[in-house]
């Protein structure tokens, strides 16, 4: 049985990988209707919000709490980053992400289950 600290952490995750997503999906959007840039101007950022995404997606399903949390972590590290270089476009998508990758990573005890 899940308890509710667990559940409170699955739901953070998921929090941050939808808007991680969403704002990966819509700077996908912009970036094509700008209709000027080349696929290798925007992949590198692309793949790092990518990256972001996993990591939170995969801080959601891992059971282990201390793989979870290094998961989510790692997240907030990646999301965090990219949201600051990226403030007056989509940053601020990916810095919701990244503060709720943190709360992911926060409401995790430090023990296996």
């Amino acid at each position: 049985m899940a308890t509710l600290a667990a559940m409170a952490h699955r739901g953070w995750a998921w929090v941050s990988s939808a808007l991680a997503g969403a704002t990966t999906v819509v700077y996908l959007a912009v970036v094509a209707s700008e209709g000027n840039n080349s696929f290798w101007d925007v992949f590198p950022w692309v793949m790092l919000m990518l990256i972001g995404t996993g990591l939170a997606v995969t801080s959601a399903l891992v059971r282990d709490s201390r793989v979870s949390r290094a998961f989510a972590l790692a997240g907030v590290v990646i999301l965090g980053i990219i949201g600051l270089v990226s403030i007056f476009s989509v940053g601020i998508g990916l810095l919701l992400a990244a503060v709720a990758a943190g709360l992911a990573a926060g409401g995790q005890k430090p023990s296996a289950n």
